[in-house]
């Protein structure tokens, strides 16, 4: 499994399989977010089987489903809670990472982060999201408007 760290309390990867969660457990995380949607193509384990997996290996758990190359903000809404409420540090995963960095900053700019910050973040761990630099600003300023 590929992991890019974002941040100290979150890392994205690609897909895992069952040995990968005793392997998440052991280099210390906390939680699992699977990005992955139960239709993707190539699935190693259900989603089901994620949650028993996740379970077994003493892992916090969440099943955020999006699919390839479609943005929702519903979705990143809850990712944004899923990271407010799960035991850090979390390692959210989907067939190769993008997605789940991609809500990640979604969550990050509806939460009042600069788009650029974000996309230093991102484009460090190898993620080119600059295309989406319109939208989380857009996400930023409607934040912002909200509180």
């Amino acid at each position: 499994m590929k992991q890019m760290k974002l941040t100290n309390e979150i890392t994205v990867g690609s897909a895992m399989e069952e040995a990968d969660f005793a392997a998440a457990k052991a280099a210390g995380f906390a939680s699992i977010i699977n990005n992955r949607a139960p239709t993707d193509k190539n699935l190693n384990i259900t989603p089901e089987q994620e949650a028993e997996e996740a379970a077994k290996n003493g892992l916090e758990y969440r099943h955020i489903p999006m699919t390839s190359g479609t943005l929702s903000v519903g979705a990143s809404k809850e990712f944004a809670k899923a990271l407010a409420e799960l035991p850090k540090p979390i390692l959210a995963h989907c067939a190769g990472a993008t997605r789940s960095a991609t809500l990640w900053s979604l969550a990050q700019a509806a939460d009042g982060k600069d788009a650029e910050e974000i996309l230093q973040i991102t484009g460090d761990a190898g993620f080119d999201l600059s295309a989406h630099k319109p939208l989380l600003r857009g996400l930023k300023e409607d934040g912002e408007k909200g509180r």
